[in-house]
């Protein structure tokens, strides 16, 4: 989804209620002491007495009663937990409340003018291993994530946004903590820790927003979700309906990768090394209101002074990734489709590093590539109903050892060639609550053992 600012009421700052004083008394003198004399009335005029004169002067202009001014706090106070409501709310519609490629939670932040936004989101979810089970598999209860997010906007310019994860229930991550410098609409300055903008759950990996209780595969082990790194760069829409993020960020750490991808070399700002960085970016157009298509690239140093030959010299070893991907809605149809490519150049010393005396190798070619499709069935029976039940399928590929160097006894693992069919389910009896269940089934070329399972979970944000 293209990024444009949140709809939502904008709440203006209450003026703080004033204090009401007391009348001020007025010292005028000793003359004051006593009223003047009032000359006598011509005899036969009736003179009305000066308490009755008083009395009808303070008619006029009441002096404010306990009473009146606590109710005119009251009233006050109202307006501004009302204001404060309107704020908190997050909009009913996803449409216009995504910014930058965030998730419209983690966007609540630009929707305010100034002050303090919270949100979160969270995912529980079963797993029942139907066939295949491997030795050690069991049927799992957890709760993958529970998030909270935090921003603060010092000025309308000028923000933080902090994402606070904790994971499986113990262990707490920072997914993101950066600094805005919202300049104009088409170019913000953003530095700190920040998720990479690659894929299509990477950023938007909201629970309501994509469909399985896990992430695809693709996006797990290729594009290593959630891939975040320390670094400085430019956001914005330069014009309707295109958007861009760049960014310099910390390089990876080739000593952890795998026959299994890349996601053990994310250094995710804990102490991170900083001999290597990286060149990210990524293009998004809207060509239509229903269809977007968008791409990114990814290229860094990963060795980060870490490797060396017999005689003593270091080896460069350079990551690579390319990806495209496109979504299309239309008449209750939502599809998607990406693909995604991946280098490692000199991946042979990588290998040798990992293991000296084994066989395990690493791919110094890497891709994937997967394709869904979801209908909300509920618009047939009732077209204005505030929920949604939409069945989906999906199909994945993907090779973390496309190619692997040439080293003698070390050839391809081909249990790294996947296949995998998901289908199941999404309700969403509110917009921001889903319920999720499906069925996967996952293959490789090696014949090996994968689980098949069921997923039974729920989401939701706020």
């Amino acid at each position: 989804m293209i990024a444009t600012a949140p709809v939502g009421a904008r709440a203006q700052a209450a003026p703080p209620p004033a204090d009401v004083l007391p009348a001020p008394q007025v010292d005028v003198g000793d003359d004051a002491a006593a009223p003047p004399s009032e000359p006598a009335a011509p005899v036969g005029e009736a003179t009305s007495p000066a308490p009755a004169e008083r009395s009808a002067a303070g008619s006029a202009e009441p002096e404010p009663t306990e009473e009146n001014e606590t109710a005119r706090r009251v009233e006050i106070l109202t307006e501004e937990v009302q204001r404060l409501r309107e704020r908190l709310v997050l909009p009913e519609t996803e449409e216009n409340r995504s910014r930058f490629g965030l998730g419209p939670a983690a966007s609540r932040v630009y929707g305010i003018e100034r002050g303090l936004s919270i949100g979160g989101y969270g995912e529980l979810h079963f797993q029942g291993i139907v066939s295949d089970r491997s030795e050690g598999e069991t049927n799992v209860f957890d709760i993958p994530r529970v998030v909270l997010y935090a921003g603060y906007k010092f000025t309308p310019k000028i923000l933080v946004n902090i994402e606070l994860e904790f994971e499986h229930a113990k262990d707490a991550e920072v997914e993101f903590a950066y600094l805005d410098f919202l300049l104009h609409d088409a170019v913000a300055v953003r530095a700190g820790l920040v998720l990479l903008p690659v894929g299509l759950v990477n950023e938007l990996h909201e629970p309501p927003f994509f469909n399985g209780n896990l992430r695809p595969l693709v996006e797990r082990r290729l594009i290593p979700t959630t891939w975040r790194e320390l670094g400085v760069g430019l956001v914005g829409e330069p014009i309707e309906g295109l958007d861009y993020r760049v960014y310099l960020v910390t390089g990876m750490r080739s000593t952890g990768f795998g026959p299994g991808g890349w996601a053990a070399g994310r250094q995710h700002a804990r102490q991170a090394i900083g001999n290597d960085v990286a060149v990210v970016g990524r293009l998004d157009y809207e060509v239509v209101p229903e269809l977007v298509v968008g791409a990114s690239a990814y290229w860094g140093g990963a060795d980060q002074g870490e490797l060396t030959v017999n005689d003593g010299g270091e080896v460069s070893v350079d990551t690579a990734m390319f990806e495209a991907h496109a979504r299309l809605r239309t008449r209750g149809f939502e599809m998607k489709a990406l693909g995604a490519y991946g280098l490692v150049r000199n991946a042979a010393h990588v290998a040798l590093k990992l293991d000296p005396e084994g066989t395990a190798t690493i791919g110094s070619r890497l891709a994937g590539a997967y394709a869904e499709v979801s209908y909300d069935l509920v618009p047939l029976f009732a077209p204005d109903a505030p929920f949604s039940i939409s069945p989906w399928a999906r199909v994945e590929w993907l090779d973390t050892e496309l190619e692997v160097p040439e080293l003698s006894g070390r050839p391809d693992d081909s249990s790294q060639n996947v296949t995998a069919v998901a289908v199941g389910i999404a309700a969403k009896p509110h917009t921001n609550v889903v319920l999720k269940a499906e069925y996967l089934d996952q293959r490789n070329a090696a014949g090996a053992r994968m689980a098949d399972s069921v997923f039974v979970g729920a989401g939701f944000i706020f």
